[in-house]
């Protein structure tokens, strides 16, 4: 029953319209939620505040000026009425004071060395230089056993070409000559 009039047409466009209707009236009708309008003035003296309030700030600005005009005035006339020194005293100044610094510094550094010592003593400095020349003498003489293996490595090589060859006599000549050049090279080392 709720829906007949939805089932009839004509029923359902004046329902339509009665809605739009009510709806435009609502709008036309609606009051505002926030209040948008000016705010409360004082109508009577409000433009003797505004003026009492420019008055008085162009009067203190007016006053700190010419404060500082005169300080200014008168800084201007003290540093006339002084001779400055001149500017490159201050700098020599600091130069003395710099190098003064650095002359004290240099003697403190100074007494540091001179006063402070070792701090190994020689007997361990000793025993250190021998323990090394203990090392060298072991390192050449493994030098020199890796040599002669390598001098029977290259005379065994020798040996095997000249026996898979055929002509000995033409090989042992070699045989003898890179025997030589090894013992050459060997006592030059």
């Amino acid at each position: 029953m709720w829906n007949l009039i939805y089932s009839n047409p004509i029923c359902f466009k004046k329902k339509i319209a009665q809605e739009q209707l009510m709806h435009l009236n609502n709008i036309q009708n609606s009051k505002p939620l926030v209040n948008n309008s000016q705010p409360w003035r004082p109508g009577h003296s409000i433009s003797k505040l505004v003026n009492k309030y420019t008055n008085t700030n162009d009067q203190e600005i007016q006053d700190k000026n010419s404060k500082l005009l005169r300080k200014m005035m008168e800084i201007q006339q003290r540093n006339n009425s002084l001779k400055q020194p001149p500017t490159h005293g201050s700098l020599e100044i600091l130069r003395r004071r710099e190098q003064f610094k650095i002359s004290s510094e240099n003697q403190t550094i100074l007494k540091r060395l001179q006063s402070a010592s070792s701090a190994y003593s020689r007997k361990t400095w000793v025993n250190d230089i021998e323990r090394v020349k203990k090392y060298r003498e072991n390192l050449q003489r493994r030098t020199r056993t890796n040599d002669d293996f390598n001098l029977l490595a290259a005379q065994e090589q020798v040996k095997r070409n000249l026996t898979s060859q055929s002509s000995f006599r033409s090989k042992s000549s070699l045989f003898i000559r890179t025997q030589n050049k090894l013992r050459a090279q060997n006592l030059n080392i």
